[in-house]
């Protein structure tokens, strides 16, 4: 794995490389986590002929934690810099959570620069303002007690929260949170405002891939309903029995269908 670093809007962003070639692979991760949460996925994507492409948002892992600019607008606008600092032959472009309703922003304003998206269980919800207040504020004391805990303790936390993680996304959840500022909340205010409006203007072949809601998956049965109806480049994947990290409670079929999703895209 290689790493560098890149400036935009007055910050230093982070990044890591897996792998060499033409085709090439932006992903980009949720809240909290960090460009290692990706866990084995690079490297098997790579092991596929890909290079793959991970920065740290800012406010996340090794990137800069600026006081502000923590609204989806403004982490996209980091992601589409990233992506043109790096002169890529219209890359795919894969998200989780947060990083997938960046994916579909950028996908939304930048169609000549990306080949496809993958968006993994993105934040394609209508929050009321009230709703987002209580979960910012639920979510920075999380954050701020785990934040006290020791690197073993995390681990020991997680382990327990999420038995069926394997080690490596274990402890890069664990590092994941160290390395975080928790000024990050506010993202909550703006990261499922304006989904709907993004997907109007998503002209490329795109992925949606949806878990279980009682689970903890955001996006609901009727949401994906809606897309299949309005939005014929979207497919879909549904995979049961797990929640809100698909890639990490199924890894096995989400990498098989992202593997077959992309190879068509080349």
């Amino acid at each position: 794995m290689k790493t560098g670093n890149f400036s935009h809007d007055g910050i230093v962003f982070h990044y890591n490389q897996v792998g060499e070639g033409k085709k090439s692979l932006v992903l980009q991760h949720g809240f909290s986590d960090f460009a290692e949460s990706w866990g084995k996925m690079p490297d098997d994507l790579s092991k596929n002929g890909y290079q793959v492409f991970m920065m740290d948002s800012r406010g996340h892992g090794r990137s800069g934690k600026p006081d502000q600019g923590y609204d989806l607008t403004t982490l996209t606008n980091d992601l589409i810099s990233f992506t043109q600092y790096l002169k890529l032959d219209r890359p795919v472009i894969i998200g989780h959570s947060m990083g997938g309703s960046m994916c579909a922003r950028a996908l939304a304003s930048h169609p000549d620069l990306f080949r496809a998206g993958v968006l993994i269980d993105p934040a394609f919800r209508d929050t009321s303002y009230d709703d987002a207040k209580n979960t910012k504020e639920k979510r920075r004391i999380e954050l701020e007690n785990l934040k006290k805990l020791s690197h073993f303790e995390i681990i020991e936390f997680t382990r327990k929260k999420h038995p069926n993680w394997s080690d490596i996304d274990i402890e890069s959840y664990a590092m994941s949170k160290i390395f975080l500022s928790t000024r990050i909340v506010d993202i909550i205010f703006t990261i499922d405002k304006g989904w709907k409006e993004d997907l109007k203007d998503i002209t490329c072949q795109t992925l949606l891939i949806t878990a279980d809601e009682e689970r903890g998956a955001i996006v609901l049965p009727k949401t994906v309903d809606f897309i299949r109806y309005n939005y014929p480049n979207f497919s879909f994947l549904y995979v049961p029995n797990v929640g809100h990290s698909i890639h990490r409670e199924n890894y096995s079929v989400t990498l098989k269908e992202i593997l077959k999703f992309i190879s068509i895209q080349f």
